[in-house]
């Protein structure tokens, strides 16, 4: 049975997903989101620490090193949130 008809007829999104389509879900769709990216004015972007934290070593300091960031909220000022996005849509690719 083709994967995508067996995913449309369990509506369980996992169902035939190799680990990459998983983590493209998971950025496209927002699912199970644990951080959110706060851009003054702006809406937030939603991200995953622990995917984050694999594909980058800044982020696995801020999430679970010595930088830790305990609350789930991060304030960025210093990079606009189109490019923020794209780094994102990078690292979950």
């Amino acid at each position: 049975m083709n994967a995508h008809i067996f995913r449309k007829m369990t509506k369980i999104w996992q169902a035939g997903f190799d680990i990459i389509k998983s983590v493209e879900y998971l950025y496209k769709h927002k699912s199970m989101a644990d951080v959110n990216f706060n851009f003054p004015g702006q809406d937030p972007i939603c991200g995953h620490k622990v995917i984050l934290g694999m594909r980058s070593s800044v982020f696995e300091a801020m999430f679970y090193g010595s930088m830790e960031e305990v609350t789930g909220e991060v304030t960025i000022t210093d990079i606009e949130r189109p490019i923020f996005d794209l780094m994102l849509r990078y690292a979950c690719a």
